[in-house]
């Protein structure tokens, strides 16, 4: 049984001080999102470029994708003459297909995209 994610889960992955990150709606659209519950199929030679991919929601055929990333990432601060790094870590993505604009959450270290060999 898979255990889908939603934004309210990525509060208590924050640190002290830390705060979500993201582009605008990006949250909102991740919260609304079914996971990507197995990678994205697709049809290809072993060493070339892929020819063609479907959406696992609506089985059109892929021509692009948008990856959104929700961090996690602590205020910079300055101290002169050098600024300390805020410290940043991602915390989960948003992958959008085109044309048909279905969206899917994904974590780091999942595999996306399977790309298969055409059949001779």
């Amino acid at each position: 049984m898979m255990v889908e994610r939603r934004a309210s889960d990525l509060t208590p992955m924050l640190w002290p001080g830390a705060e979500i990150e993201a582009a605008p709606g990006v949250v909102e659209r991740y919260d609304e999102a079914p996971d990507l519950a197995e990678p994205i199929r697709g049809i290809g030679p072993e060493d070339g470029p892929v020819r063609t991919m479907w959406c696992p929601q609506c089985q059109e055929e892929i021509t692009g994708s948008d990856l959104d990333v929700i961090a996690a990432c602590s205020p910079i601060t300055v101290q002169a003459p050098s600024i300390a790094w805020p410290g940043y870590r991602r915390l989960a993505g948003l992958v959008t297909v085109k044309p048909c604009g279905h969206a899917f959450r994904v974590v780091d270290g999942q595999t996306l995209v399977e790309i298969r060999e055409s059949a001779a």
